[in-house]
């Protein structure tokens, strides 16, 4: 279950006033009851007027807190109030629902009914916990699941002669200390899965990570974290690199896991044509403009040329059924971020092999996903993938296609180069608080969406479960912001079954409801087009807008250059930016499913298949205040590439990128920049002609 830290106030006296009244308390009092408000932008406004003159951000920061206490808290969740003058921290159990009680003092009228059971002295507490509760925020929920662990064996409570009073009032002991220690007992079991919107830090916070001690600070691009920093000021290399690629069938490989963490060994299946070669595990990131720097260096191994793939008629699928190579514990020198395993053959041929390192305990506030499912979708090794088959007809597709087999395609890197390193190589250049995940890592525990501030999906996400559908919706309806940085983002749904290397091995994709051999059982697993029925669930819901039709290749014409997205940016409207829109685009319909108030930032003429359309970039804001944006196009990305001949680097596309990360790295972005809806506008200026057609993507 939740802990929530709330600040004592000014020498601990409204903390006092709590433990007196059974009450767990908050201040800004002057809003009056809040028990109506019906979104964090009202309370906003309450705020507003009732402290005139606040700084936007500081009410911003003031309504999360306080939508938090007022919506967020339930109860059975766990408080925790550290006070100055003992120290100690007080531990209670919320036992009501928020009340306003207009008989109580000025800043002690915000409560919740809450028995205090248990106290601790600050020295006593956890490390990891003590850093939580530093956090200069009025209401907050405590974010590391290992905090609060040390609440079930803090000091006994002490009576009214120990000499540690609280207040005027023993805190109760035996059995409500006993019950409230084992709650938070088993709030370190399921703290991850918890669903209340976080209250977001903006001031220092220290962290405990497996990737060393860490500080979080604001910047005018988003959260920092110091460990990404000093982990980018290390010495880098361009040696990840492939010089040689060889012919297919020289040197390929795979791993048995898409992710891992620190502690986990990846086995490595390898096939090639040399005598002997080695394998470099590089980690990817800025490092100085090099890309990458090298943690890891095999010993050279004995070559073999392996199996041959195997064919399973029916679904067309294959697979490399390998011997294992070698095995690479996943220890200390591999902090969490995107990985290469650079294949060096003796005869000069190289090859890669993706890996990402998760931290599964990150309260970053921003996360990265890699797109490894449709990486596999369009792997096309020994000829089939879900869109062809070896004579390159679409009735020959795979309808299972399995990880157990290397990528064909970009040396083995399959798209992860070109359509998602930009943006990587730029967030951790400005040293953001960033961690990553694979798509499969969404699929598998969603619920960890809900530690983080903002979520990011890249370039080319297509193929999306149900699991990861609903918990990435059900983030964004908790306050967690969604940046669509592509196009064509969960068109497909697919489900997933085990290989011979472990579950979740084999992604299957019908893409016809009349082969899909459970129609008549679980047809919501249906793995058709999401819009389509029986699943009849538009990916519009979620983005604001869906993919239309594939090929383009034009230019992002800029409509409304004063909205917050082109802040810095000195863009005018009808401005173009070259070759930004392509080769699938988005359009926004306002007769498609999904939300209505939606912002057009960019409108873009296309003609796809000899019919004229737009591409859109669009903004929409949830009930949960969380920003949704969304370029619209799947070559966004590559615009971030840095600078140099013949890049596609473009300056706006960077600077709209920044304002992206500064805002949805700082909570809930409706807050500060709510949503102005402006299609009709944009249609009656620019056109709104309907026309591409949903094709081969």
């Amino acid at each position: 279950m939740p802990l929530w830290a709330l600040a004592s106030g000014a020498e601990d006296r409204r903390a006092s006033y709590g433990f007196d009244h059974d009450a767990a308390i908050v201040g800004w009092s002057r809003t009056g009851d809040l028990r109506t408000v019906g979104s964090v932008q009202e309370l906003r406004s309450s705020l507003d007027r009732a402290y005139p003159g606040t700084a936007p951000t500081t009410l911003g920061e003031w309504a999360n807190q306080l939508w938090s206490f007022v919506h967020d808290i339930v109860i059975g969740d766990l408080v925790a109030v550290r006070l100055e003058a003992s120290p100690e921290v007080a531990f209670g159990r919320i036992t009501g629902p928020y009340r306003f009680d207009a008989g109580a003092p000025e800043n002690r009228q915000h409560q919740h009914p809450a028995e205090w059971v248990r106290r601790a002295s600050w020295d006593s507490l956890d490390a990891n916990l003590r850093a939580e509760l530093e956090t200069p925020l009025t209401v907050y929920r405590v974010r590391d699941p290992s905090a609060p662990a040390v609440a079930a064996g803090v000091a006994p409570d002490r009576g009214e002669g120990s000499g540690h009073h609280l207040s005027r009032r023993a805190f109760v002991g035996g059995g409500a200390a006993a019950a409230v220690a084992a709650a938070v007992a088993v709030w370190k079991l399921r703290g991850s899965s918890g669903s209340s919107t976080v209250a977001h830090h903006s001031t220092p916070t220290t962290t405990g990570s497996h990737h060393g001690a860490s500080t979080v600070h604001s910047s005018p691009n988003g959260p920092v974290a110091s460990w990404v920093q000093a982990e980018n000021a290390k010495p880098g290399t361009s040696a990840w690199n492939v010089t040689n690629g060889g012919k297919p069938g020289d040197l390929e490989g795979y791993a048995n896991q898409v992710s891992a963490v620190q502690g986990d060994t990846v086995t490595l299946y390898v096939s090639t044509t040399a005598p002997t070669f080695h394998v470099e595990a590089y980690r990817l990131g800025w490092y100085g403009g090099k890309g990458g720097r090298l943690v890891w260096q095999s010993a050279e191994m004995p070559g073999q040329k392996q199996a041959a793939a195997t064919f399973t008629p029916g679904i067309n699928m294959t697979e490399a059924h390998w011997n294992p190579s070698l095995r690479v514990t996943i220890d200390g020198h591999y902090p969490p971020g995107c990985y290469f395993f650079k294949l060096v053959g003796s005869n000069t041929v190289q090859q890669l092999v993706p890996l990402t390192v998760r931290d599964d305990s990150s309260t970053a506030a921003y996360v990265v996903q890699n797109s490894v499912t449709s990486w596999q979708a369009y792997n096309d090794w020994a000829g089939y993938n879900l869109y062809q088959g070896a004579n390159g007809a679409f009735a020959t597709r795979s309808r299972i296609v399995s990880f157990d087999r290397p990528y064909a395609r970009g040396l083995g890197q399959s798209d992860f180069l070109g359509l998602e390193f930009p943006l990587i190589g730029l967030m951790e250049q400005l040293g953001l608080d960033v961690t990553y995940i694979t798509d499969l890592d969404t699929h598998l525990h969603p619920e960890r969406l809900l530690n983080h501030k903002a979520y990011f999906s890249l370039g080319h996400d297509e193929y999306w479960s149900k699991e990861m559908r609903d918990g990435v919706e059900a983030a964004r309806d908790k306050g967690v912001n969604l940046a669509f940085l592509g196009a064509n983002a969960s068109f497909r749904q697919i489900r997933f079954e085990p290989s011979s290397l472990g579950p979740n091995r084999h992604q299957v994709c019908y893409k016809s409801a009349d082969e899909d051999p459970i129609r008549g059982t679980n047809p919501a697993l249906m793995t058709v087009n999401w819009r389509e029925a029986p699943v009849s669930r538009p990916e519009s819901e979620m983005i604001g807008q869906q993919y239309e039709c594939n090929p383009v290749m034009t230019d992002m014409v800029i409509v409304d250059p004063t909205a917050w997205i082109f802040q810095g940016a000195n863009v005018q409207a009808g401005q173009h930016l070259t070759q930004a829109v392509g080769s699938e685009y988005d359009r926004f319909d306002p007769n498609q499913a999904g939300p209505k108030n939606v912002q057009i930032f960019a409108h873009s003429p296309v003609v796809c298949h000899g019919r004229a359309s737009f591409a859109d970039m669009t903004y929409y804001t949830a009930l949960s205040g969380a920003g949704v944006f969304s370029t619209g196009s799947i070559v966004w990305i590559t615009k971030l590439t840095p600078p140099g001949s013949a890049s596609p680097y473009d300056p706006v596309a960077v600077q709209v990128t920044k304002n992206v990360l500064a805002a949805f790295g700082n909570g809930p972005c409706g807050t500060a920049h709510p949503v102005v809806p402006n299609y009709p506008a944009i249609a009656a200026k620019y056109g709104s002609s309907h026309g591409g057609v949903p094709s081969g993507d």
